[in-house]
């Protein structure tokens, strides 16, 4: 009888980081896109289905801009799962990547980042284990 091993990949300090620091901006994204949903169901004064609402996501030219940090999630989790090995750079890359798509100044994601920070407690609690993922505030000595 002939068996197969699977090739176990052990995941080192940088994985769990590239992980955390994904499951941590999922679940940003998860509360983001239903404040989106029904700030856009109250400007409409309908209830969006959600194909209606996906369709809205991706072809509406006022929402384009959620494509960034869609796009970023989905680059994070395809380097996870298809990188050999992840280095602290890799780590460093992200964790920039993460910070300057959310809370770069005057962006259209930074406004509704902040505009959430301010009046959603589910938010605040979601950024605060993404701050957590995403390490020390930079340092501008």
């Amino acid at each position: 009888m002939v068996t197969t091993r699977k090739r176990v990949k052990v995941k080192n300090e940088i994985t769990r980081g590239l992980e955390h620091l994904s499951l941590a901006l999922r679940r940003v994204h998860k509360i983001f896109l239903s404040g989106e949903r029904a700030e856009l169901e109250q400007k409409l004064g309908v209830t969006l289905q959600p194909l209606d609402f996906f369709n809205k996501l991706t072809q509406d030219p006022e929402l384009a801009w959620m494509k960034t940090f869609s796009s970023l999630m989905a680059e994070i989790d395809e380097f996870i799962d298809e990188a050999e090995a992840h280095t602290d750079d890799d780590l460093k890359k992200f964790r920039d990547r993460v910070n300057f798509t959310l809370l770069h100044p005057g962006s259209k994601i930074s406004t509704r980042y902040l505009h959430y920070l301010a009046i959603d407690p589910d938010f605040v609690l979601a950024h605060a284990e993404l701050r957590l993922a995403l390490g020390p505030l930079p340092n501008d000595d």
